[in-house]
């Protein structure tokens, strides 16, 4: 079961921040990129997706990307993955005021999801540390999260999972 004693938002922030700081998409799979990939479009239209998608540094992703491209992780590659990820994690705590907020919740699918399918890319420790982190900031922002009927299984196994990759 989670356990943090304290809670400060903006700590959790700098050490997603620093731990992703050199995650860059590179030939990674972006977001539009993978929406085509999910409607089975052809390389041409997977190259005018990409051509359209961000390019720069993950923590200046378009919010309104984030918002619109949230069901295609388990499209992307490793890399994609990667980049992306800590976006959604900051814009979650960013967004909140006292509550989890849609990005939060997006946030805790991705992860579930990926983690049911085996779709979870490598992570280094201080990676794997940061994510924690922020799935531990969720019972703070939303006390009672791992005991809530509908959706406390999925926030336990998400918690567990990297609980013990922290561990490794």
């Amino acid at each position: 079961m989670p356990a943090v004693a304290t809670f400060n938002r903006k700590e959790v922030v700098e050490a997603i921040r620093a731990a992703f700081r050199d995650v860059t998409l590179g030939d990674g799979v972006p977001l539009r990129e993978s929406d085509v990939i999910d409607d089975y479009g052809s390389l041409e239209e997977r190259a005018a997706a990409r051509a359209l998608d961000f390019q720069g540094p993950w923590w200046e992703v378009p919010r309104e990307d984030l918002k619109e491209y949230s069901s295609v992780f388990i499209f992307m590659d490793a890399q994609g993955f990667r980049y992306y990820l800590p976006r959604y994690m900051t814009e979650a705590l960013i967004e909140t005021n006292g509550r989890l907020g849609t990005f939060a919740w997006m946030t805790l699918e991705i992860l579930e999801s990926a983690q049911q399918f085996g779709h979870l890319p490598d992570f280094d420790l201080a990676q794997k540390r940061a994510i924690l982190c922020f799935v531990e900031a969720l019972e703070h922002l939303e006390p009672g999260i791992a005991t809530a009927p509908c959706f406390g299984r999925d926030y336990l196994d998400v918690w567990a999972y990297w609980a013990e990759q922290v561990q490794e």
